[in-house]
């Protein structure tokens, strides 16, 4: 688990074999990441942290109009911006691994079988949506091995040149951040003031 939140992306069994609430407690680790700062992938604990508050203090001032919230994070006072903000990435990161697994969905290798050979022995798997999620996400997370088709005893070679390049597209916005990404591509920062 350590290797997925912090990107390393070792494995040393073939967790694609393990309980399906294990395979779920390591998507939702993929999700998370690191911590704010860190080079590590996904959306960031703090993120997270800000916007289960964000959405406590919601559900609060629609219980209670007069309610005035006093969220701190790190000591600090929340303000309402920062949760706004917060929420801004996190529909950005959902939309951006959203349209990738949708991308992802017209390749040519869906519905393929694929036979895995690991330490677990030797199966089968269909490269279905939960392949091209796990995958997008992985990518996005900067995770490295995914599940099923794409997973530790696997890889992406199976996909189309399209699909790579989406996922390497996917792999750059992931490390580099999704705002600083989307500001390096906006032309209005090209231009001299």
């Amino acid at each position: 688990m350590a290797s997925l939140i912090t990107t390393a992306g070792y494995t040393t069994t073939d967790y694609n074999v393990w309980p399906m609430l294990a395979q779920t407690t390591l998507i939702v680790m993929m999700f998370i990441g690191g911590m704010a700062g860190s080079t590590a992938g996904g959306m960031k604990v703090s993120r997270i942290v800000i916007a289960v508050k964000g959405a406590y203090i919601s559900v609060r001032k629609l219980i209670n109009p007069r309610y005035v919230p006093k969220a701190k994070f790190e000591g600090k006072t929340l303000e309402e911006k920062t949760t706004t903000d917060v929420f801004s990435f996190l529909t950005l990161y959902f939309f951006i691994l959203i349209c990738a697994v949708f991308i992802l969905s017209f390749d040519p290798i869906n519905g393929q079988e694929i036979t895995i050979v690991s330490d677990a022995g030797e199966y089968t798997v269909t490269h279905g949506f939960f392949s091209n999620f796990s995958a997008a996400l992985a990518c996005f997370s900067n995770i490295g091995p995914a599940f099923e088709a794409v997973g530790p005893y696997a890889s992406y070679d199976a996909y189309s040149y399209f699909s790579k390049i989406v996922l390497t597209l996917a792999m750059l916005i992931g490390r580099l951040e999704i705002l600083p990404v989307f500001i390096l591509f906006n032309p209005k920062t090209w231009k001299k003031t």
